[in-house]
């Protein structure tokens, strides 16, 4: 009578090892970096560009608004845009620089950057408090005069409404929220006390908004600095991974020792089940955020981009990567059972008649048929474990209806088991199940045209000495 015997076949452990240590190389996505990179330049030295005429073009117009204001300020100010304008060439010179020459070490590199920008900045700041300082000791004379000082407490007002004006034309709802208004508040306030022709107060208070506005410009400007420089990192960094996927997408595929194969190629998306392209949208997703001047991404933000998120990316290729190979060398590790089973049923007096894949997909199962002479026919069906990459699960369906067959059936699933051990795979004797094999796979038209699949493999045995050949 017609029989459905089963086994679970693995890779022996060591070689299994092997076939790990071979598809883990695939997993290097930094190995090309190098040659990525020429890709990625060009976008990166226009990005680059953007941030430097945006800022030159910012700096030109507070250089105009700057000569308003009176002498003195004119003169601080005018100095604090000299060093302002010198750290800003600094540091886009350093972005320009990144771009022409993008390295693997993108976080050490932005790190430096924003370090030496902020400390810069701090510099700066040190120094306008000095001169702040003596600026107002020679004040003294003028608070003894209460109609000069309301008119130099009506100059620094008007110099007030310049700096705020120049606030208003950086982000600074994005980057200091809520900062502005209550120095705005400050500045109606002395408005309001120089109209009540209060000098002494009015200078106070006006010195105060002005002083209070001249500091919040000078931190917009380097948290805009600081945020334009990490803007940047981000998105060049993911643009290294796009450029990794793009790189990765084919690649040559390998043999169960790591050597590449001339003939055959690694087509990651095919043999991923569609994680590459899950990845690359992920990506692209990435890049819309960072893209997205409607709602811009914080500083934080960028920064978790460049520090966490492309890292993580990359990582995932790897991996990806690496089970893409292991899914293609387990396709061929599928074949390679069948043809150890086919082998062995040819040397019992069969003859292979044809084999397919299930569907015509070779990440699936793959189908051998061979005949006997005397009318009876076995079918080989070799089915990926869906939890085990090592482990596939054999079905050999028996057809024939020869009541005097059963041990000769027996003798040849041992003959199959010691076959497989041989050719280094680890297996059981194949064992009868209760239900006959279904007459539906000896049709191999379906089979090839997916219209008739196997029953997914069921979860493979646990590696135990107690399981009689599948350790």
């Amino acid at each position: 009578m017609s029989g459905r015997k089963i086994t679970y076949v693995r890779v022996e452990e060591g070689e299994w090892q092997r076939t790990q240590q071979a598809a883990a190389r695939l997993r290097d996505v930094q190995a090309d970096l190098p040659a990525l990179l020429d890709g990625v330049r060009a976008a990166a030295r226009q990005d680059a560009q953007r941030s430097i005429d945006a800022v030159t073009a910012r700096q030109r117009d507070a250089e105009q608004a700057i000569s308003r204001l009176s002498a003195d300020n004119r003169r601080i100010e005018r100095e604090t845009g000299r060093r302002l304008a010198e750290q800003s060439a600094r540091m886009m010179a350093a972005i320009d620089e990144n771009a022409a020459s993008i390295r693997a070490d993108t976080q050490a590199a932005l790190a430096a950057q924003e370090q030496a920008l902020r400390s810069a900045i701090a510099t700066e700041r040190r120094t306008r408090e000095r001169e702040i300082a003596q600026l107002r000791s020679g004040l003294n004379e003028v608070l003894a005069d209460r109609q000069r000082a309301l008119d130099v407490a009506r100059q620094w007002l008007a110099d007030a409404d310049t700096i705020r004006e120049l606030i208003e034309a950086l982000p600074h709802e994005f980057l200091a929220p809520g900062r502005l208004a209550p120095l705005e508040r400050e500045l109606a306030t002395a408005r309001e006390t120089a109209a009540s022709g209060l000098g002494e107060a009015a200078l106070a208070g006006a010195q105060r908004a002005y002083h209070g506005l001249s500091d919040l410009r000078i931190e917009l400007e380097e948290a805009d600095r600081v945020w334009r420089l990490v803007h940047g990192a981000a998105r060049e960094a993911l643009l290294v991974v796009l450029a990794q996927i793009e790189s990765r997408a084919v690649c040559a595929g390998i043999d169960e020792h790591g050597e590449e194969l001339a003939d055959v190629q690694l087509d990651v998306d095919f043999w991923s089940q569609g994680e590459l392209t899950a990845l690359r949208a992920d990506l692209e997703g990435e890049l819309r955020r960072v893209d997205d001047a409607g709602t811009p991404l914080s500083t934080a933000e960028l920064r978790a981009l460049v520090e966490r998120r492309a890292p993580e990316l990359s990582d995932r290729l790897g991996e990806i990567v690496e089970r893409a190979g292991l899914a293609q060398l387990g396709s061929q590790l599928r074949v390679n059972i069948a043809d150890v089973v086919v082998q062995t049923l040819v040397e019992n007096g069969f003859e292979l008649a044809e084999h397919t894949w299930a569907g015509e997909d070779e990440r699936g199962s793959f189908f051998a048929k061979v005949a006997h002479p005397d009318g009876g026919e076995v079918v080989v069906d070799v089915t990926p474990s869906a939890s085990d990459p090592s482990s596939s699960e054999l079905r050999v369906l028996s057809y024939d209806e020869d009541a005097g067959a059963d041990e000769l059936r027996r003798a040849r699933a041992r003959d199959l088991a010691a076959s497989l051990r041989e050719s280094g795979l680890d297996s059981g004797v194949p064992q009868e199940t209760e239900e006959g094999p279904a007459p539906q796979f000896r049709d191999f038209g379906a089979v090839r045209a997916g219209t008739v699949l196997p029953t997914p493999a069921t979860p493979a045995p646990a590696r135990t000495a107690a399981t009689g050949g599948t350790r």
